[in-house]
C-alpha cells in the first residue's frame, strides 16, 4: 500500500527527503513510548518487573515488522501508551488499564492532530522478570498460557487499530485491511476469565471497536474519518474556508450514523479528544457553521456541550 507513503512525503522539503532516503534508509512503523505507573502495587512486588517490562513493550511494538510497506524513520506513527496497573491476582499475573494517544501530523502545519484517545479499563496479563514478549498469529489464545498470551494480544490488537485510522486519514478506506487482522485477533483471544474480547464485556470493549470498524453498515464512518482528516485539517493551510465545509460534512454524516444507531461506539471513539480541536476550527467559521456544529456537538459530545457552547456562541 503505497498511498500512505506517498502523502507522507508532501510534509517535508525535497532536500530532508533527500537525506532520509539515502541516510537512514527504512524503519517500522512505529514511534511508541510507554510508561507503566504501579504506585498500588504492594512493595513486595520487585519494581524492576515494570521497568524491564516497560522497555519490552516499547520494543515489542516498534522493532516489529506490522505492515509490508517500506515506512521512512519521518513517517513513523507516534503514539503512547499509559499503563495503571492496580491490582495483583497472583504471582506474576496483574490487572490495571491502558490510556492509548496517538496523533497524525497536518500538512503544512507543525500540529498534530490527535486520531486516538481511548481508555481500555480491562487490561490483565501475566509477566516475571526475563520473560520473552511473544504473539503469535497462529496461537493467539496462548493455550495454556492465556495471560501470558493476553499481554501481546491487546497491544497486537491497538496496533493494527492505530495504522488503520492512521491509513485510513490519508487514503478514503485503507485501514480495512488493518481493522480485519485486529478483528481476527479478537476472534482468536485469549478466555476463560479474561474480559475485554467479547461483545458482553461492558458497553466498550475490543470486540465492539473491531466489529464497528470491519462492519459494511457503519462505512459512513470511515469516509467521515477521511473528510475530517485528509479533506478537512490538510487543507486547512490552503484553503480554511473550503476545509471547514468538508469538515462540517464529515460530522454531518456521523450525525446521521448515531440517530440510525443509537450508543454505536464509533461516536464516542471518534469525538474523544477533540473537544479543543473542533473548537479551535469552527470558532472561526461562519455563524450559520458555529450553529450547526453545536446541533451536531449536542448529541454527538453532550457531556462537553457547555464548553462547545461558551466557545462558539
Amino acid at each position: 500500500m503505497k498511498t500512505r507513503n506517498c502523502n507522507f512525503l508532501r510534509f517535508f522539503s525535497p532536500f530532508l527527503i533527500f537525506l532520509l532516503f539515502n541516510t537512514n534508509g527504512f524503519a517500522q512503523e512505529f514511534s511508541a513510548t510507554v510508561t507503566i505507573q504501579a504506585a498500588k502495587i504492594s512493595s513486595s512486588v520487585d519494581k524492576k518487573t515494570f521497568t524491564e517490562l516497560q522497555k519490552k513493550i516499547e520494543d515489542f511494538i516498534n522493532t516489529r515488522k506490522w505492515t509490508s510497506d517500506e515506512y521512512q524513520v519521518h513517517e513513523k506513527i507516534a503514539c503512547a501508551f499509559f499503563i495503571n496497573v492496580e491490582n495483583v491476582l497472583s504471582p506474576d499475573t496483574y490487572q490495571g488499564n491502558i490510556s492509548i494517544q496517538v496523533s497524525r501530523p497536518v500538512y503544512n502545519s507543525s500540529y498534530l492532530s490527535p486520531i486516538l484517545t481511548y481508555k481500555d479499563d480491562d487490561f490483565v496479563f501475566k509477566y516475571e522478570i526475563g520473560q520473552n514478549l511473544v504473539f503469535n498469529e497462529t496461537n493467539i489464545s496462548g493455550g495454556s498460557n492465556p495471560f501470558e498470551a493476553n499481554l501481546t494480544a491487546i497491544f497486537a490488537f491497538y496496533a493494527y487499530i492505530i495504522l488503520g485510522l492512521e491509513y485510513n486519514s490519508f487514503s478514503k478506506s485503507s485501514g480495512k485491511f488493518y481493522f480485519a487482522k485486529a478483528k481476527y485477533i479478537v476472534d482468536n483471544a485469549p478466555s476463560g476469565d479474561i474480559v475485554g474480547w467479547r461483545a458482553n464485556d461492558g458497553v466498550r470493549n475490543r470486540y465492539l471497536m473491531s466489529d464497528n470498524l470491519v462492519n459494511t453498515i457503519y462505512d459512513i464512518f470511515h469516509q467521515s474519518f477521511y473528510d475530517y482528516y485528509r479533506k478537512g485539517l490538510d487543507l486547512m493551510f490552503e484553503s480554511p474556508e473550503k476545509a471547514r465545509e468538508n469538515m462540517l460534512k464529515s460530522f454531518e454524516n456521523l450525525y446521521l450514523l448515531n440517530s440510525e444507531n443509537q450508543g454505536i461506539l464509533l461516536i464516542p471513539f471518534f469525538m474523544q479528544g477533540k473537544l479543543e480541536e473542533i473548537i479551535g476550527i469552527f470558532k472561526s467559521g461562519t455563524q450559520q457553521q458555529k450553529s450547526r456544529i453545536l446541533e451536531i456537538c449536542d448529541r454527538l459530545d453532550l457531556l462537553n456541550y457547555e464548553k462547545y457552547k461558551a466557545a462558539l456562541e
